[in-house]
């Protein structure tokens, strides 16, 4: 069996969009009401508020558990994702991303590829883990509960071409949305 690695992980500044505040510590995302200043950057997503991982994998199995609070969505992407305007540059509405979002009444939905795969399970707490195998191309979700349990949500399988990168997204301001990466 392959070893899972808890690679670490922390967020890519030049990507984020103008309406996300990333932490000093570059483990945690916050989506603010009016855009901050910041430098134009090819990388950076103009439309979207989205930020990637500055880290990128190319094989092996990963593991990490996420405290993701409000309207949020945590993808996983290639790098080569779109960052410039509206049309197909949210996670899971290309063919580059897969992607679990919870809206504003907590439902969850899967997406890939403009296909929403709605879950009839709501999360009781705000911890998510991913798992992403390379090789063997799933992409897993799960809640993390108090007693570290883990309860299965969604698993994706395709097959990995490029290396992909955890991103995520913050689409409503009101809720105080946040995504920060838990050091394990």
């Amino acid at each position: 069996p392959s070893q899972t690695v808890t690679s670490p992980l922390t967020l890519d500044t030049n990507t984020a969009h103008p309406l996300l505040s990333i932490s000093d510590d570059l483990r945690s995302v916050t989506r603010v009401k009016n855009r901050l200043p910041c430098a134009a950057h090819p990388e950076r997503f103009d439309h979207w508020p989205q930020v990637l991982t500055a880290q990128a994998f190319t094989s092996g199995t990963h593991y990490w558990e996420l405290e993701a609070e409000g309207f949020w969505d945590i993808g996983i992407c290639y790098r080569s994702i779109g960052r410039k305007g509206k049309d197909g540059n949210a996670f899971g509405n290309n063919k580059v991303s897969w992607s679990l979002t919870q809206q504003h009444d907590r439902k969850l939905a899967a997406w890939h590829n403009r296909r929403k795969t709605r879950l009839t399970y709501q999360m009781t707490g705000n911890r998510v883990a991913v798992a992403v195998d390379y090789g063997a191309g799933t992409v897993t979700y799960s809640e993390v509960g108090p007693s570290n349990n883990l309860t299965h949500l969604y698993t994706f399988s395709t097959s990995f071409s490029q290396p992909v990168c955890l991103g995520f997204g913050l689409y409503k301001a009101e809720l105080n949305s946040r995504v920060s990466i838990i050091k394990l």
